[in-house]
């Protein structure tokens, strides 16, 4: 139901503007709703300096030794990035959730992009084998058991699986951004 109702939210509100008719309008706008944003392969486009293993799967020796901040500030944004500057400007409390190891350049290229989430949750140094939906669940679960974010609407976007199926299976709304750039790029 929460699904349903974010879908159409999202459909008449971002892409199409506001739907007085809707009869929840005034509800929506009266509370604040927690959105997640992955930032690779979510908002941003960094899939040229991302090497890959033989399995698909992230080549973290390889992709570190790209994370420059000449090669950061290459990047580009996703159309995902779009509704992510919007509900942030709207008052919603947004929350970066990634598997990167923040360093200045990625924080100053969010910042030059108008990106500048409540919250960053990222990889420590020490982290760098810790499964990425272990990761994220982990420490979003710490933030979610404050008093403050109980009871909250949470809507995710993620592009990996493992990352929206344990989203999925702790309650949280999880919506595959890839599907969703695709579909907003067109």
């Amino acid at each position: 139901m929460i699904l349903k109702g974010f879908l159409f939210h999202f459909i008449h509100i971002f892409l199409r503007g506001p739907l007085d008719i809707c009869p929840w309008n005034a509800y929506i706008y009266s509370m604040k709703n927690i959105f997640i944003f992955d930032l690779d392969g979510t908002v941003v486009d960094s899939d040229w300096r991302t090497p890959r293993k033989g399995n698909g799967s992230v080549d973290i020796s390889k992709w570190l030794d790209l994370a420059t901040a000449d090669n950061i500030a290459k990047d580009g944004l996703l159309p995902l990035a779009r509704f992510m500057q919007k509900v942030i400007a709207e008052g919603d409390f947004v929350i970066v959730a990634t598997a990167r190891i923040m360093t200045a350049a990625d924080k100053q290229f969010l910042i030059d992009n108008g990106i500048n989430p409540n919250i960053i949750i990222s990889r420590s140094l020490n982290e760098m084998k810790k499964p990425d939906a272990d990761l994220k669940w982990n420490k979003l679960n710490r933030l979610f058991n404050l008093k403050q974010f109980q009871n909250k609407p949470k809507i995710m976007f993620d592009d990996n699986g493992s990352v929206l199926n344990r989203m999925r299976e702790k309650g949280i709304v999880a919506l595959n951004s890839v599907t969703i750039n695709r579909k907003l790029a067109a």
